[in-house]
């Protein structure tokens, strides 16, 4: 009953209501003092990107962020306010504001997800077009084959298959574009054993969680292994893999030549990633996917 009632809910918002908008400051987004217990009170300095790129006028993008689920009560904390920033520097990337779509909360379901990767993106990307998936949640495993999905707002972790996203399904759908390449970006973890992942209740945490390795012209960048913790960032209300990326975003991952690519991101964040878990006595390495792939997409 009270997953009807979630499709319910999430069946009465316009798709339009999911358009990225930056019209309002930082400021103005920022969480109310009642909310401090799942994300800081003031405007963190990643929020806003600082830079702006001339358009792509063929480029797509989906961002997507989940803090409270409906029908578990593990928070993701600082989720949305992760996919919120990353819209605004999709934008500055010269990602069309038209070509972002949003997905918060209640917002982002399992329909709409699928929705939005299956249909609308084979609808309108091109030749030309690279694609980006940014996704803030948690992620989880099944028990049994290790497979690893991706939770929206309405996922079951006891029921992942008729609920959940397969990662290896996301990857699938995006080497089917006919895009010159897909870059999927992943704030979650998969064990089960806390972070940014849940397990169904009573089941056991997985060891290692089924990443898989990309297709084609599809590229990933992840906060940790299949087998690791993510870690939050409370005091720059962000995941810690997202505040780095963010950070490296703004300019901190420029090369010598002051140029910025996947490859010279994933190098700036990663050892600040690793060191920053470490302080909490967690293992986060962030990976880049497939294996040996060197990152090889112009940013700026």
């Amino acid at each position: 009953a009270k997953a009807q009632a979630l499709a319910a809910e999430s069946a009465g918002a316009a798709p339009e209501e999911e358009r990225a908008s930056f019209e309002t400051s930082a400021a103005a987004s920022a969480p109310s003092a009642a909310a401090t217990e799942t994300a800081v009170d003031v405007p963190s300095p990643v929020d806003a990107p600082g830079f702006s790129q001339p358009p792509r006028p063929d480029d797509f993008a989906l961002a997507i962020g989940i803090q409270k689920y409906g029908l578990f009560p593990n928070e993701a904390r600082d989720a949305e306010r992760d996919a919120e920033a990353m819209s605004r520097y999709l934008a500055a990337l010269g990602v069309p504001l038209a070509h972002i779509r949003l997905m918060k909360g209640s917002r982002a379901t399992n329909s709409l997800l699928r929705s939005r990767v299956e249909k609308w993106l084979p609808m309108n990307v091109t030749a030309d077009s690279r694609v980006y998936v940014y996704f803030s949640g948690h992620g989880a495993a099944d028990p049994r084959s290790r497979t690893a999905y991706l939770l929206p707002y309405d996922g079951d972790p006891a029921d992942l298959a008729d609920t959940a996203y397969p990662l290896e399904s996301l990857y699938a759908q995006l080497a089917r574009l006919k895009a010159r390449g897909s870059l999927v970006v992943l704030d979650a973890c998969f064990s089960g054993v806390g972070g940014r992942s849940v397990v169904a209740p009573g089941a056991k945490p997985i060891v290692t969680a089924i990443v898989g390795q990309p297709p084609g012209n599809v590229r990933a960048l992840t906060a940790a292994s299949g087998d690791q913790i993510t870690v939050d960032m409370p005091s720059a209300g962000h995941g810690l893999f997202t505040y780095y990326l963010l950070k490296g975003l703004q300019g901190a991952a420029m090369d010598g030549a002051g140029r910025m690519s996947v490859g010279t991101l994933y190098r700036y964040l990663k050892p600040k990633v690793v060191e920053e878990a470490r302080l909490e006595l967690r293992d986060q390495t962030p990976d880049l996917l497939p294996s040996g792939w060197n990152g090889d997409w112009p940013l700026r």
